[in-house]
């Protein structure tokens, strides 16, 4: 008897799989402070904002943070007024108001700009100051109506019938005015 044997090879596949390379870079604190300004600067409700959510104010966030914030809000801009024959831009006042207390606080907050001949005032009521925590709001004017060196006043009132007062100055360095409050 004669016995066969029968061998079958199975062709073997080998598969091989590409590589792919995954790029994950953290972030400057400037340069995602500089996103979150330039998302802010498109949305037109303050209440939406990034900056004004709660847990994500101004003194929850480092100091290069907030310039990249500021300087992306500042870069991307768009007031949706048609800009004066002789200025192009904004000014714009930021109002920082940290509340101290251990009870949440609603006030409002009033900028007067000296315009000859009459003031520019621009006013924000209702406003909620959470406890222990910042809100920031931001006013902005046509730069051809506040030149540099022009002086402006921010009031906030708050609680029942407090309130602070600053002065500034438009400065020659094209950047944002921040002015700083603390509720004690």
């Amino acid at each position: 008897m004669i016995a066969v044997i029968l061998v079958t090879i199975l062709p073997i596949s080998i598969f091989i799989f590409p590589l792919h390379t995954v790029k994950a870079y953290a972030q400057t604190p400037y340069s995602s402070g500089y996103d979150h300004g330039c998302d802010d600067a498109k949305i037109a409700n303050p209440d939406d904002k990034y900056i004004n959510q709660p847990g994500k104010g101004p003194s929850y966030h480092t100091g290069s943070f907030m310039n990249g914030y500021y300087d992306g809000f500042d870069g991307c801009f768009d007031s949706n007024t048609p800009p004066t024959t002789t200025s192009k831009g904004t000014f714009k006042i930021i109002v920082e108001v940290t509340n101290h207390s251990f009870r949440d606080i609603y006030g409002g907050m009033t900028v007067s700009v000296d315009h000859y001949p009459d003031n520019l005032l621009k006013s924000a009521h209702g406003i909620y100051f959470p406890a222990g925590g910042t809100l920031s709001k931001i006013f902005t004017f046509r730069s051809g109506s506040v030149p540099v060196g022009t002086g402006f006043e921010v009031n906030i009132d708050y609680g029942d019938d407090y309130n602070q007062r600053q002065f500034g100055e438009n400065s020659p360095l094209n950047k944002a005015e921040v002015i700083h409050f603390n509720i004690p």
